[in-house]
């Protein structure tokens, strides 16, 4: 995982793709994926991330 820059994908040095949220929604954590494939696919890297959406629990019934 990178250090947040993004493009360009040979030697990235701006940040230029974000993920965007409402207050409700947390960011549990975030990366940018550096792999050789995701590197091939796009002149961007991509962002990931892993978020707590807001309400039930799905099949927890809370």
């Amino acid at each position: 995982m990178g250090e947040g820059y993004t493009y360009p994908t040979e030697q990235p040095t701006h940040r230029i793709d974000y993920i965007l949220r409402s207050d409700d929604v947390v960011a549990r954590a975030i990366a940018v994926v550096t792999s050789p494939l995701a590197a091939a696919a796009s002149d961007h890297l991509p962002v990931i991330a892993q978020l707590s959406l807001p309400g039930r629990r799905v099949g927890t019934g809370h």
